[in-house]
């Protein structure tokens, strides 16, 4: 071959590879184009199933500070759905000086949820906007944010790439403010289960500030087949502190009735 044919050829070859490249590309960008909306359907989905509805949980929550000290919490907590309001109700039943202690989470459609606490010792109840950041409800171990199923429509939802965890092939989806440079999330569900099995939360440098990890799903014997993770790991990057729910019995609540689902202050005795 001379010289000639052999530019001719190199051309030839180089042409034709960036021509499949560029096809690659296309469509690689175009699949996650396309995906936008599917990566928020796919979220939303795995939040639906999670959020049980009309659902009675016995659970053990475990917390570990960062040099390792442990502390035990029992808990039942209870799920259910009232026209365009979803509610959870958490009564904590162990340790003793926590005991009565009652936190109830609502979610309305339109507007922004509302956490209302009730502390025994004072007899009165706190509320709180639902995800204000550095309250009590946060820092102490309970997930109450997990079985929260409303997605925020201002937030962007793109299909990463997959991953696999614990033998199940995922996806990937990041969830965050399309206009700023902000923290945002991490989502991966499974392809196959549709089960949300961790949730990473990283800062605007992309630091990791806290995971959560969910496996051993179950179905909760009821019309709709609902289900829900039978362990739960959180871990906080910042503060060292990790979590680990152990979820030991489920039931279906055939008559939920929105006015147990209530918190009332008790009027304190005057000495």
């Amino acid at each position: 071959m001379n010289k000639f044919a052999f530019y001719i050829y190199t051309q030839h070859i180089m042409k034709k590879t960036l021509i499949i490249a560029l096809s690659c590309f296309l469509i690689f960008s175009n699949s996650f184009a396309k995906s936008g909306i599917d990566a928020k359907q796919i979220f939303k989905n795995s939040k639906r199933d999670i959020s049980l509805i009309n659902v009675h949980l016995l659970m053990d929550v475990k917390t570990l500070d960062k040099k390792g000290n442990e502390k035990f919490k029992s808990l039942e907590v209870s799920f259910a759905e009232f026209n365009e309001q979803k509610k959870v109700l958490i009564s904590i039943i162990a340790p003793k000086d926590m005991s009565g202690m009652k936190i109830l989470s609502t979610d309305y459609l339109n507007k922004k949820g509302i956490i209302e606490i009730y502390m025994p010792s004072t007899g009165k109840i706190q509320k709180i906007r639902a995800g204000q950041h550095n309250t009590r409800i946060l820092e102490s171990g309970i997930p109450i944010n997990i079985f929260r199923s409303l997605v925020d429509n201002n937030l962007k939802y793109s299909l990463i790439g997959e991953e696999t965890i614990n033998g199940k092939l995922c996806y990937k989806i990041r969830i965050g403010n399309p206009d700023k440079n902000k923290e945002y999330k991490i989502a991966c569900v499974s392809k196959k289960e549709n089960h949300l099995l961790r949730m990473e939360e990283f800062d605007s440098h992309n630091k990791i500030i806290s995971s959560t990890l969910m496996s051993d799903y179950n179905i909760v014997s009821n019309p709709k087949k609902l289900i829900y993770p039978k362990e739960i790991k959180i871990k906080n990057f910042k503060t060292g502190k990790s979590s680990i729910v152990k979820i030991n019995k489920a039931s279906y609540l055939n008559n939920a009735k929105i006015d147990d689902f209530k918190l009332t202050a008790k009027a304190q005795t005057k000495k």
